[in-house]
């Protein structure tokens, strides 16, 4: 059945707003589309609803094409506090619209299983991941970082309103990335959650 709910594509920065809301507009066939700048620093691209979907057999995916120039030289946000290299992308969901990095919390999760790096021999690459809470990290992503238990993970998954891709360093996943030299576009070719949705468009009905 197609719910009458339209979930649409945003992005999340890290810099110079911290993690305020911006336009995603795709370039088409893209589902959502950022562009890297030395002085913003994309740190999430989310599709968000407003009532909250149960995850807990569901299965994510997503395929993503890094389009850059030669000399592209990637940075992710706070390397001066600690955060350290690789400039990478992993999947992210929340049970909460939005993003406050407190350092601790069990509202918003990262992947920790697979992350893939951003660099100029990225190219096309592919994300997928089931829901198992040893698999998953709160807490700003950050695996120092205090945890929360299996059981507030549990609790997020059956409530989830926004899921998608984040994009940060090695220590801390939630910093964003920017381009120090050379330009770069991140096209999110393909997102799926199953049985949930997939979405090859900005805006699409969930099922």
């Amino acid at each position: 059945m197609i719910l009458s709910l339209l979930i649409c594509w945003q992005l999340i920065n890290h810099y110079p707003t911290p993690y305020n809301f911006a336009d995603a507009s795709p370039v088409y066939p893209d589902v959502a589309t950022c562009t890297f700048l030395p002085a913003h620093y994309p740190a999430f691209l989310v599709c968000t609803q407003s009532s909250g979907m149960n995850l807990s057999n569901a299965t994510i995916s997503a395929t993503f094409t890094v389009e850059c120039s030669p000399d592209a030289v990637f940075r992710c946000g706070n390397e001066g506090f600690g955060n350290t290299g690789p400039a990478s992308a992993r999947l992210f969901f929340g049970s909460v619209v939005g993003y406050a990095n407190q350092g601790t919390g069990s509202t918003q999760w990262w992947f920790n299983a697979q992350s893939v790096e951003i660099s100029t021999n990225t190219g096309t690459a592919a994300l997928a991941a089931t829901f198992h809470p040893e698999d998953w990290t709160d807490a700003g992503g950050c695996l120092e970082c205090p945890s929360a238990t299996d059981s507030d993970f549990w609790h997020a998954l059956v409530n989830v309103h926004e899921v998608g891709i984040a994009l940060g360093g090695t220590v801390f996943w939630d910093t964003g990335i920017a381009t120090v030299e050379g330009s770069a576009v991140f096209h999110l070719n393909y997102f799926g959650v199953y049985p949930k949705f997939s979405g090859y468009k900005r805006c699409f009905s969930s099922d």
